[in-house]
């Protein structure tokens, strides 16, 4: 292995969780308030019927709504792209036809704990449908899991 790998890697992961704070945390998001559709659109109650799919709950609250751009796959924030596109692929989803488009990504807290610590269902929608769901826990890196993946260390 060269030198100087391992540190790339590592800085790699850093950057995947600055990535997930930024989607949840940008400036020029756009919020609304959730409203109630079918199941099989994005709404609280699809979120709901997916969290229980995986073996979790939602918690009572409001969710966090964001409108964010998907990034592409090339150029500076393909990593971005790559990492929640592996996570969202471990649940049967596949962002490729997303990738530049206007997304909403939405956040609701779980009421169970992924390794002793709050975890929160992130979904992905586009045109009123989920195209993307992961799993993220903010204290630590990369933090990012595909809900088959957390499923499994519940």
């Amino acid at each position: 292995m060269a030198p100087g790998r391992p540190r790339q890697r590592a800085v790699l992961l850093v950057a995947a969780l600055v990535c997930v704070a930024t989607i949840a945390a940008c400036s020029d998001e756009t919020r609304s308030p959730s409203t109630s559709t079918p199941s099989a659109t994005a709404s609280p109650g699809g979120a709901t019927a997916l969290a229980a799919r995986y073996g979790f709950t939602l918690a009572d609250r409001e969710p966090r709504v964001i409108g964010k751009r998907l990034p592409r796959p090339s150029g500076q924030a393909g990593w971005v792209f790559y990492y929640l596109q592996h996570a969202c692929r471990d649940g049967g989803f596949d962002l490729r036809p997303y990738a530049g488009r206007q997304l909403t990504f939405t956040s609701y807290a779980i009421v169970e704990r992924l390794r002793d610590q709050r975890a929160q269902l992130w979904t992905i929608a586009c045109d009123g449908r989920f195209v993307g769901a992961y799993i993220s826990v903010r204290t630590e890196t990369p933090g990012v899991y595909g809900l088959r993946q957390a499923a499994a260390l519940w």
